[in-house]
């Protein structure tokens, strides 16, 4: 009995979200955690971020300066953040953050791995 309840458990585990580990932020928390400075990647190219209370968002992707706004969104499974950045890519995009501890974020998934993951400096 006690050998089928550990391969149960097991599997579990193996079988378990990662995003299960972690904390999916409301728009009361993105607001909260997010401004501040940040470095990390998005769809595996370097971005280095400076995000406002007030909306503005300014760094570098992939080597290119950039600048936008940011917002959230509330969808029907849970708030987002949406960001903008008018001299790389027009297209508001939006996806869900989690935070792992208190300095690392990630989110934007993609078949239910994240595209995006940000260190705070």
């Amino acid at each position: 009995m006690i050998r089928i309840l550990a391969i149960v458990f097991i599997a579990l585990l193996l079988t378990a979200p990662q995003t299960l580990a972690a904390d999916r932020l409301d728009a009361r928390e993105i607001r909260k955690v997010l401004p501040g400075n940040w470095s990390g990647s998005y769809k595996k190219s370097s971005l280095v971020l400076s995000v406002a209370a007030d909306g503005t968002v300014k760094g570098h992707y992939a080597g290119i300066p950039a600048t936008g706004r940011w917002t959230t969104e509330r969808a029907h499974d849970g708030d987002r953040v949406c960001l903008t950045f008018i001299s790389l890519i027009s297209e508001t995009k939006c996806g869900e953050l989690f935070r792992t501890g208190n300095s690392i974020l990630y989110g934007y998934l993609n078949h239910g791995k994240p595209r995006l993951w940000l260190t705070r400096n």
